[in-house]
């Protein structure tokens, strides 16, 4: 059986998602000039350049509501303003997260995992965005988008950062757990 596909307009042009059974999403490859360059040791062979899964997060056979189509729209109407304030929060959160690991790494292991980030670019040989996932629900009239990273600090779990327009709701691992949504006060 042939996995049902949609067509979703966005201002990037028509975008063409297909059901993911093993993941219960709508899925596609779209291309993000914003975080062309990043990419880090363990990226995803089939993404480079910018290149991301867009995911539409859904139940089988639902098509992505209206909701999820403003906010792909909104990410992609304002794709710099988006990754400038998502690298931004990640390079203030790199010196903790290194400083937590040297409670357990011996010092060249995380000189290895944690090289010495001196500006916002030394992060691009260290993470790659994979996956973008647009949520239903929204504050403010402003969508929730969760950016899932592979890093090389953390090849297992990664980092993920999650939003609500121009405002950091959470980052870290568990950043995408739909709690961080629900005790935002997000609503569908």
């Amino acid at each position: 059986m042939e996995n049902p596909q949609i067509t979703v307009p966005t201002p990037a042009g028509d975008l063409q998602f297909s059901w993911s059974e093993s993941y219960g999403e709508w899925r596609t490859i779209h291309h993000l000039p914003g975080w062309i360059g990043y990419k880090c040791e363990n990226s995803l062979p089939e993404l480079a350049n910018g290149q991301v899964y867009l995911i539409i997060e859904s139940s089988p056979g639902k098509e992505p509501s209206i909701k999820q189509v403003q906010s792909l729209t909104w990410l992609l109407a304002k794709p710099d303003a988006a990754s400038e304030m998502v690298v931004n929060a990640i390079y203030e959160f790199y010196p903790q997260q290194k400083q937590s690991a040297a409670a357990y790494l011996d010092t060249e292991t995380l000189n290895m995992l944690y090289p010495n980030v001196r500006q916002k670019d030394d992060l691009r040989g260290l993470i790659s965005l994979s996956r973008v996932y647009i949520y239903e629900e929204s504050k403010g009239g402003l969508p929730y988008l969760g950016f899932d990273f592979e890093c090389n600090w953390d090849v297992e779990h990664g980092l993920k950062v999650l939003i609500n327009g121009h405002r950091i709701v959470a980052l870290g691992t568990d950043a995408l757990n739909p709690s961080n949504i629900k005790s935002d006060a997000g609503t569908i």
